[in-house]
């Protein structure tokens, strides 16, 4: 699998070793999904620290710096968007990849609606592996076109 991620990578013309030193969050609540993504994120050599709750998250992103959190957008106990504003204030400069299963219109457009398009981004559940570590690639070396 690993293979595939950085073929996937040097594809878009991203090198592999400027992107594996970095620092993620991954916040889920489903925890299989999260296991998944933790697992995807550590095989291609991510630093991977996970939270399953809004207030988890919280306290991780008190203790640590991060470089990119993946966030679902509809945890039980905080919107998204919430713990977006929060990361951002205490990681400037750090990206946001919200997930999610909610495809409507109104979803993206609150996600985006005041932030810049290269800082938060939304993936639409169910996503394949490669897709999920193709638009980290991207976002992390600022090289997302869409």
């Amino acid at each position: 699998m690993d293979k595939i991620y950085k073929a996937g990578a040097r594809e878009y013309g991203i090198p592999i070793s400027q992107l594996t030193s970095k620092k993620l969050l991954v916040v889920e609540d489903n925890l299989a999904l999260l296991k998944l993504l933790e697992s995807i994120l550590r095989e291609v050599g991510y630093e991977t620290v996970v939270a399953t709750t809004g207030i988890e998250a919280i306290e991780m992103i008190s203790h640590n710096k991060f470089d990119l959190a993946v966030i679902d957008y509809g945890l039980p106990d905080a919107l998204g968007t919430e713990i977006a504003v929060r990361f951002q204030t205490l990681n400037p400069g750090a990206k946001i990849l919200f997930i999610t299963g909610k495809s409507d219109q109104l979803t993206r457009a609150l996600i985006t609606s005041d932030k810049i398009l290269m800082t938060w981004q939304v993936l639409e559940k169910p996503f394949l592996a490669s897709v999920f570590i193709v638009r980290i690639e991207q976002m992390l070396s600022n090289k997302l076109h869409i």
